[in-house]
């Protein structure tokens, strides 16, 4: 996967979680995270990281979630 593969695929939708991105090219998520922090930094996506919708992680779910949003050009 490259730069150009994974913010087309990510602008192709418009809005995407980390998660998603993640399991659809089959890398970890801070691999993702990483990547995507090159797009950030070019104000082509912005991020917003939503909180859990619990109150208690002894239930398995994860801290919250990332998602990405393309920037209008």
């Amino acid at each position: 996967m490259s730069l150009v593969e994974l913010r087309d695929y990510a602008a192709a939708r418009g809005e995407i979680s980390l998660n998603e991105l993640a399991v659809h090219f089959h890398q970890s998520p801070g691999h993702i995270e990483n990547m995507m922090s090159v797009w950030l930094r070019k104000g082509v996506f912005s991020v917003n990281r939503l909180p859990s919708k619990c109150h208690s992680c002894a239930c398995g779910c994860s801290a919250g979630e990332t998602i990405y949003r393309l920037n209008p050009s």
